[in-house]
């Protein structure tokens, strides 16, 4: 089946990783409801990173969150509170109050990391990195440089009301907050299996056009990637209903060799009818 990949590239990810004693640094990060809920009016969210969705192999330290919020349907902002720091994951809380659906977000504070180069090498190949940035990994590998990055995350969460229980307006929940890169949904209906979904991918609120997107399904490691076109837009008829992360990320080329890597990485969970 054409659509499906995926299955090579985080095998080599995951190896790289062990091989080079750097286990503790997994790319994806993820927001997902908690298994255990609290009383009506709140919502408890897990932050959570490894090296593939779902499985999360570490938290995010807390003082790590640079900004986090939820949005109810009607579009007001509601703070979004670390709870606890899990071995596996942050836990969060927002106060919804009667809102049934809700949109829920965090950014993290820049973060600076070393890697080998067969772990470079691993990377690029996981997150589909474009020809412009293997060759100038290629260059400064050849001048004997080395791999150091700092990355920036934006994730994002949409829950969906109850079953019968549709909200009002998925539009406002989907409205972009501007980060430096973010996937939301458009339009303001709730996503459905076997109908074509749309997204929106952008870097400070204007389309980013030529960014492949991963979609995952926590039903299956593999994926399905896609390319945002001229408008920012990328479309998908998911195959089946659950919970899916979209992922994608881009690499900035150093304008000087003594200078680090910068990557924008961004992620959306969604639950699809």
């Amino acid at each position: 089946m054409p659509w499906l990949s995926g299955g090579a590239p985080r095998p080599l990810l995951a190896a790289a990783l062990l091989a080079c004693g750097v286990a503790a640094w997994a790319h994806d990060s993820w927001l997902q409801p908690a298994q255990a809920q609290p009383g009506s009016g709140l919502v408890a969210l897990e932050l959570g990173n490894g090296a593939r969705y779902p499985r999360s192999e570490g938290t995010t330290p807390a003082p790590r969150l640079a900004q986090s919020g939820c949005s109810a349907e009607g579009g007001d902002d509601k703070p979004l509170q670390p709870r606890g720091e899990q071995p596996a994951w942050l836990e969060l809380r927002s106060r919804i109050g009667a809102a049934r659906a809700v949109a829920c977000w965090v950014e993290l504070k820049p973060q600076e990391i070393a890697l080998t180069p067969a772990l470079a090498q691993a990377y690029l190949d996981d997150i589909r990195a474009p020809d412009a940035v293997r060759a100038a990994w290629s260059g400064r590998q050849r001048a004997g440089g080395g791999w150091r990055e700092v990355y920036r995350k934006f994730v994002r969460i949409e829950l969906p009301a109850p079953q019968g229980r549709e909200a009002v307006d998925l539009a406002a929940l989907r409205r972009p907050r501007a980060f430096a890169l973010e996937l939301v949904p458009a339009g303001g209906r709730p996503l459905r299996a076997g109908e074509e979904s749309e997204f929106l991918v952008l870097s400070g609120g204007r389309p980013a056009a030529g960014l492949p997107v991963e979609f995952v399904s926590r039903r299956s490691p593999l994926g399905i990637w896609r390319t945002s076109d001229a408008e920012g837009r990328v479309r998908l008829v998911l195959p089946f209903g659950g919970e899916w992360l979209l992922r994608t990320t881009v690499i900035d080329v150093p304008a000087a060799e003594s200078e680090p890597w910068h990557s924008r990485y961004a992620s959306l969970t969604v639950a699809v009818r």
